[in-house]
């Protein structure tokens, strides 16, 4: 436990040449050094709304959808600073998941609730846990998404949601700009359908969001679009029997 943070990292996190410990040092040095000062954090949650936003409002009323007025037990798989956590209803029980440490440091010190440092290889929890399973642009960075999706289906209960969202590769931003060397993997309809097809009966795909060409800031407007616009898609799946 470090600073009320689990620490479940599997043994292989930090051996000095395992894909997990690579990806990791990567991943932090990307996004986990950025500064933690009070007045920086809003500027982040602005741009996270702006960029993450309709990905984030997607999730939550899908999770309503689904609950029915029910209370569930969510797993925020990737969960960064816990943004998610901020747009779901109090009644919910929020566990939040990442592999790296200084942004769960944020998430519990700006939406607090139970957080674990944990890879998505090797989840920590019993099988048959969580109600829903939340999991938004995350297995474009691990190099073996297979285990990582059997990782959430094994932890959902029977008829458990998946709500998992991916870059699409084919939308136009990404042929203009390019994808980052740290994004892993790249995603169609018919690379995600394979992905799905063992653990999960697919409901919904869909491409959303569309990319306005806004300098320095990502602003990404709500709504369902084209494969050559949309900039994610967004899958709703169920649990195969």
């Amino acid at each position: 436990m470090v600073n009320e943070i689990a620490e479940l990292l599997p043994r292989e996190a930090f051996e000095k040449i395992s894909p997990e410990s690579i990806q990791l040092n990567s991943y932090s040095a990307t996004f986990s050094g950025r500064p933690d000062k009070p007045w920086y954090q809003y500027l982040r949650f602005i741009v996270l709304t702006l960029g993450a936003g309709y990905l984030y409002s997607w999730a939550t009323r899908n999770v309503e959808e689904f609950a029915k007025g029910r209370s569930l037990s969510i797993l925020d798989a990737a969960c960064g600073d816990g943004v998610f956590q901020a747009y779901l209803s109090s009644r919910h029980s929020y566990i939040g998941l990442d592999f790296s440490a200084r942004p769960l440091f944020r998430a519990q010190r700006y939406h607090s609730a139970r957080y674990y440092r944990a890879d998505l290889n090797h989840i920590p929890f019993p099988s048959a846990t969580f109600d829903v399973v939340v999991s938004l642009q995350t297995l474009q960075y691990l190099a073996r998404p297979e285990f990582a999706l059997a990782e959430l289906a094994r932890v959902l209960k029977a008829g458990g949601r998946l709500l998992l969202t991916v870059p699409n590769r084919q939308c136009f931003k990404y042929r203009w700009q390019g994808i980052p060397r740290i994004q892993l993997q790249r995603f169609d309809r018919e690379t995600l359908e394979s992905l799905l097809s063992r653990n999960f009966d697919v409901e919904r795909l869909q491409t959303r969001g569309m990319w306005v060409p806004v300098p320095k800031l990502p602003v990404h407007i709500p709504g369902v679009y084209g494969i050559d616009f949309g900039l994610s898609w967004t899958v709703l799946a169920t649990l195969k029997k």
